[in-house]
């Protein structure tokens, strides 16, 4: 499928949820490097998973190529993430600012 037409399907989506009154959420993402001295290993990823689902948005996790929910504690422990990676964060949702806010500074 065509970008263009992508596009077009999704301002055609966004202008009839506007016309319906439904609040329109722009998706953020955050590239943050993993502080935390144990990475998201076991525990840490529990942890993790926990405080992510603490919140309505959709919460995702990119490493390398591949995409996760945040909310999955298979999913987090699959991307075997350790202290000085770089991961991006993706949110969408009510609350996805503050999403990212919280789960950088769990990070970090």
């Amino acid at each position: 499928m065509e970008k263009g037409i992508v596009n077009k399907d999704k301002t055609k989506v966004i202008k009839a949820l506007r016309k319906k009154g439904e609040k329109i959420f722009q998706m953020v993402r955050k590239n943050i490097l993993v502080q935390h001295k144990r990475g998201l290993q076991a525990q840490v990823a529990a942890e993790f998973v926990r405080t992510a689902s603490l919140f309505t948005s959709d919460i995702s996790i990119l490493k390398e190529g591949k995409i996760v929910s945040g909310k999955s504690i298979m999913g987090v422990m699959c991307l075997a993430i350790r202290k000085g990676e770089e991961i991006t964060l993706i949110a969408d949702g009510i609350d996805e600012q503050k999403a990212i806010w919280v789960l950088e500074e769990f990070l970090s």
